[in-house]
């Protein structure tokens, strides 16, 4: 009798050990099930992110907003500063010199034959609240520079040479002119691709450096003029954007959302893989 029942007792252990072990069992899958749920999300979430990203139509809004940048592009007129924002890999607001913030912001300034901007003589004379003014529209309310000459030669005619008289804070410039230079050397722009993401805007560009002479015209890929893409004759024509587009240089200018209108974030070299 005592056999038989110790042999109860032991089959009714073995049946609740196996229901223990289905029970953690069930535990295990309805867990693993839960947990497989909470990271689709994530997944959805990273994939959205990647969809934010949408191409834009190129407008004359987005090319006048590059080009209120892109002002370093004639040697004649910006002499030293000539193809300054494609001299390095990456610029940052932070980056670019507070000579070249003022150059950009004076660029971006219709002094030419505003009387209320000149004297008699025909010089330029330009408030420093105006240029100041004028940075943080450019760069950001929270933009600071130090109020300088633009250059330490001492000429004339050219924005590269305007100076700063700390006395009557003014920006001054002699005798402004015109450039007529048929052969100055010039860097040629062209906008290829655009695309909004968040509160930012991403234009994508090539460009080139053309160095002219009275026998012929250059074509170079970087400002250094280490990678020559062609020669030209005086007078012949090609459309280097479209002809010789793999060969170029791109570059990708970032600009951030502040308050109303967008504002330089940054600019860099895109490399691409062959």
């Amino acid at each position: 009798m005592k056999n038989k029942e110790t042999k109860k007792i032991t089959k009714l252990e073995t049946l609740s050990y196996i229901l223990i072990i289905i029970n953690l069992l069930l535990i295990f899958l309805v867990a693993y099930t839960y947990l497989n749920k909470q990271e689709t999300p994530k997944e959805e979430k990273k994939i959205s992110k990647v969809e934010e990203k949408k191409e834009e139509e190129i407008t004359d809004e987005i090319r006048s907003l590059v080009n209120k940048y892109d002002v370093f592009n004639n040697q004649l007129e910006s002499v030293n500063f000539f193809g300054y924002l494609y001299k390095e890999d990456e610029y940052k607001t932070k980056d670019i010199s507070d000579n070249a913030k003022i150059y950009i912001a004076i660029s971006n300034i219709q002094f030419v034959d505003n009387k209320e901007l000149m004297d008699t003589n025909g010089n330029v004379s330009l408030p420093k609240k105006m240029i100041e003014e004028k940075i943080k529209e450019l760069f950001g309310n929270n933009t600071e520079y130090k109020d300088q000459d633009l250059n330490n030669i001492d000429s004339d005619c050219r924005i590269a040479y305007f100076k700063y008289d700390n006395q009557e804070q003014k920006y001054k410039l002699k005798a402004y002119g015109h450039n007529t230079n048929a052969y100055s050397n010039k860097i040629k722009t062209n906008i290829e691709k655009v695309y909004t993401k968040d509160n930012k805007l991403e234009v994508y560009i090539s460009m080139y450096v053309e160095i002219n002479n009275k026998d012929g015209i250059n074509i170079y890929k970087d400002t250094d003029l280490n990678d020559k893409i062609v020669t030209l004759k005086q007078g012949e024509v090609k459309d280097i954007f479209k002809d010789y587009s793999k060969k170029l240089q791109k570059y990708k200018y970032t600009f951030k959302k502040e308050e109303d209108r967008y504002i330089f974030s940054k600019i860099e070299k895109v490399i691409e893989e062959e």
